[in-house]
């Protein structure tokens, strides 16, 4: 199984190591309702045009990961409902649904999924995807944003400049805090020990390995992080 060619930017592929693989298939493919195959070691599960695999942790490792799924801008209120009804949503000042500033011009809402990934429905306003009610697992159109934690934000992210083009993205760039890409693909990279936004625990540095589409391939691996990084040339009609 994998999942269809995106446009240039967006997320392909992840890889994250957790335990409880067999809850994690359960919530993502009978309570989230999206295609999941695995066994003990390995789950995949497709969302929209991305490919999400979670690896069997090492007994030693725990890792905790935050990503988001892009919903359609003018159903990010339904979504929350829909997720709420199956799994409890986090709160931000007690309100289930969180604005982001006027430069990401979205709103979100959060959860825990059973192996304690923060994860997140977030519409972007500036991305306009017509779409009908009632709300549902094909309104998960792919991976927004995936979390990558190191000791050093600002060295990181300048890395992914120059291996990788993708830059900071809406002024977000901090030592605890850049994002890296575009709206269609966005790496968060956070300070080790950084709570997970808005309730989830410190972030710690974890196996990771992503792939997005791009105009031009590249690669990055670090092994004190456990990261690897990759562009892939996007087919012709994703660049379109």
């Amino acid at each position: 199984m994998s999942a269809g060619p995106g446009q240039v930017g967006t997320i392909s592929r992840v890889e994250f190591r957790c335990h409880r693989l067999r809850a994690l298939r359960s919530f993502y493919g009978e309570h989230l309702g999206l295609p999941t195959v695995g066994d003990q070691d390995q789950v995949t599960v497709t969302a929209g045009t991305t490919e999400i695999i979670f690896r069997r942790a090492a007994d030693d490792q725990d890792g905790r990961y935050h990503f988001a799924f892009e919903v359609p801008e003018s159903l990010v209120e339904d979504g929350q409902q829909w997720l709420e009804r199956r799994t409890p949503v986090l709160r931000y000042e007690g309100s289930p649904l969180v604005t982001g500033s006027e430069a990401w011009n979205s709103h979100a809402c959060y959860a825990f999924d059973p192996a304690g990934n923060v994860i997140e429905l977030i519409g972007r306003h500036r991305l306009i995807d017509p779409a009908l009610r009632p709300f549902g697992p094909q309104h998960l159109r792919r991976l927004s944003e995936v979390g990558i934690v190191a000791p050093d934000v600002t060295a990181l992210a300048a890395r992914l400049g120059r291996r990788l083009g993708l830059v900071p993205w809406a002024g977000e760039k901090s030592p605890t805090f850049t994002a890296c890409g575009s709206e269609l693909g966005l790496l968060i990279v956070v300070k080790t020990g950084r709570v997970w936004f808005p309730a989830g625990p410190p972030a710690a540095v974890s196996p990771l390995s992503v792939q997005l589409w791009g105009a031009k391939a590249g690669h990055l691996s670090d092994a004190k992080l456990g990261l690897e990084l990759s562009i892939v040339e996007a087919p012709s009609a994703a660049m379109r």
